[in-house]
């Protein structure tokens, strides 16, 4: 429940359609993604994401891509967001969930990455570093 409400907090209402590539729509979430093949993992994450309880009452944009076989998750922030705000309890929570996703959706690869990004998915903050 702490993760929903601090998901549900963390992201941005946003409609970034111009310019982000393909793309899956179901319900209040929209899930970019910049390569064809990686379209079923954009299916599986969107599912996940949906299962988890993730999805909130505002519209939601978040962008799968894939470099040297790592997944990035890129999830949109408030504008008045900080990086010094995300306290150790979230950052855990972040990095519990990028674990699951790991063991569930990404097993096979490399993993993924949670990057948290401004409204145009250019990266501010990745929670493994």
């Amino acid at each position: 429940m702490k993760i929903l409400v601090f998901l549900c907090i963390l992201l941005l209402s946003q409609s970034c359609s111009n310019g982000q590539g393909n793309k899956l729509v179901a319900k209040n979430l929209t899930i970019y993604f910049d390569q064809k093949e990686v379209e079923d993992k954009a299916n599986f994450f969107g599912k996940f994401w949906q299962n988890k309880g993730l999805v909130g009452e505002r519209p939601q944009s978040i962008k799968l891509t894939r470099s040297e076989g790592t997944f990035y998750i890129h999830l949109i922030i408030s504008e008045e967001f900080k990086e010094s705000e995300l306290v150790f309890d979230e950052k855990k929570l972040l990095l519990d969930l990028q674990r699951e996703m790991d063991t569930t959706i990404f097993k096979g690869e490399k993993g993924c990455q949670i990057l948290i990004c401004d409204a145009a998915f250019k990266p501010i903050l990745n929670i493994n570093k």
